[in-house]
C-alpha cells in the first residue's frame, strides 16, 4: 500500500490506468472523479474504492484545490 496526500490541479493531468486498486478520501474541498467515462462529484468526507486498471482521472473544482488522501494498493506475487 502506498498512501499519499494530494491536491489535484484544476485541469485534468491526463487519464490513468494501472494495475492495482485505489482508495480516495476527500479531506477538503470538492473533487471531480471521472471513472470509466462516468463523472462523480465528491465532497469533503466522501470516499471511493475502485479497480485502478479502469481508466480514471480527476481534478479539483470550486474555489480552491481539494485535498485527498489517496491509497494505492498493488499485490505482487513472488
Amino acid at each position: 500500500m502506498k498512501p499519499y496526500i494530494i491536491e489535484p490541479a484544476f485541469e485534468e493531468q491526463g487519464t490513468f490506468q494501472h494495475e492495482g486498486e485505489e482508495f480516495l478520501f476527500v479531506l477538503e474541498g470538492t473533487h471531480e472523479l471521472v471513472y470509466d467515462g462516468k463523472t462523480y462529484i465528491m465532497e469533503e468526507g466522501d470516499c471511493v474504492y475502485y479497480d485502478a486498471n479502469v481508466p480514471h482521472t480527476g481534478r479539483s473544482i470550486g474555489n480552491s484545490r481539494c485535498k485527498l488522501l489517496a491509497i494505492n494498493y498493488y499485490y505482487k506475487r513472488y
